[in-house]
């Protein structure tokens, strides 16, 4: 799946490029905002909780006077803390990660109105990509976790494949997750010119993705004790962290049953670079 939205991006690339770019608007831009999650540690519909910072840049053209496709590169981050949760039952599993999120998508760009006869232009967009992501947290000790590498939902890993006597003991194997995936991105924004040559807007926009990895929480079921080493499953299950001598109760540690996604809220800023083809010219002429 992730190969064939590789291929449509760099198939996109090519097909953009014989359509005629010396007469169409080039532009280049530049965003900057937050990002957050909805998964297992954060349930909709909180939006705009426990956000993050994130990036983007983007180079894109014109494919009619209402259509435009562009190329996003983006840096975002996501976390989730049970700590921070409303309800005392997620409070006490106490699970907690934050991760990295490089993404790379092709994005096509519909405007409501046509520019050139309005000052701020609402628009859609939406379109494949493809993320990396790397979901950690800080163990007991005070040391930072890469959690892929643990298996805290009994995956087969260096670590998790372990018990304390050094014995492989896990029952039901299996191979740890990937930690890339392929998403489809949907959303909103509008921008208004500043100058002849410069935009500047709000967009927001939500990534659905194909994995339930992204926090590092799926199975419903805790592991049990002994099928993974203690280190294993001192960061699989952390509700004795709240609970002295607390153990795996009624409440199932995650859903398989959805995927997660991630959304970003940014403040972007655009450059025409060939200026004869801008259209804000008249309204500072």
């Amino acid at each position: 799946m992730k190969n064939k939205i590789l291929k449509s991006i760099i198939l996109l690339a090519l097909s953009l490029n014989s359509v005629g770019i010396l007469k169409a608007q080039i532009t280049a831009g530049f965003a900057t905002g937050a990002s957050a999650y909805f998964g297992d540690l954060i349930s909709t519909p909180a939006f705009f909780q426990q956000m993050s910072p994130s990036i983007s840049g983007d180079i894109g053209m014109s494919l009619g006077s209402r259509l435009r496709a562009r190329f996003n590169i983006a840096y975002l981050q996501v976390r989730g803390d049970d700590k921070k949760s409303p309800y005392w039952p997620t409070r006490n599993r106490n699970l907690n990660f934050k991760s990295d999120i490089w993404e790379l998508s092709a994005i096509a760009e519909f405007d409501i109105f046509k520019s050139e006869n309005v000052l701020i232009t609402p628009y859609l967009f939406g379109g494949p990509g493809i993320f990396i992501f790397d979901p950690t947290t800080i163990d007991r000790n005070g040391n930072k976790v890469h959690l892929k590498y643990v298996g805290t939902s009994g995956q087969i890993t260096a670590v998790s494949a372990l018990s304390q006597e050094g014995k492989q003991v896990v029952s039901a194997p299996r191979q740890a997750y990937e930690t890339q995936a392929s998403c489809m991105v949907a959303g909103i924004g509008f921008r208004v010119p500043v100058g002849e040559m410069y935009t500047i807007g709000v967009e927001l926009g939500y990534r659905f993705t194909n994995t339930d990895n992204l926090d590092d929480v799926s199975e419903k079921a805790y592991p049990a004790k002994g099928s993974i080493s203690s280190y294993a499953y001192s960061l699989a299950f952390r509700g004795d962290e709240v609970i002295k001598g607390a153990e795996p109760g009624w409440q199932p540690r995650g859903n398989p049953d959805v995927k997660d996604s991630y959304y970003s809220i940014q403040v972007r800023v655009a450059k025409t670079l060939n200026f004869s083809r801008s259209p804000y010219k008249k309204w500072y002429q």
